[in-house]
């Protein structure tokens, strides 16, 4: 997972996102 840095009105705030693998092509 990896921690995306967003400031929105003057927050700070640390947004976990999920990273979809790349299956077996």
């Amino acid at each position: 997972m990896a921690k995306t840095y967003i400031r929105k009105g003057g927050r700070v705030r640390w947004i976990k996102i999920k990273i979809p693998r790349p299956g077996p092509s």
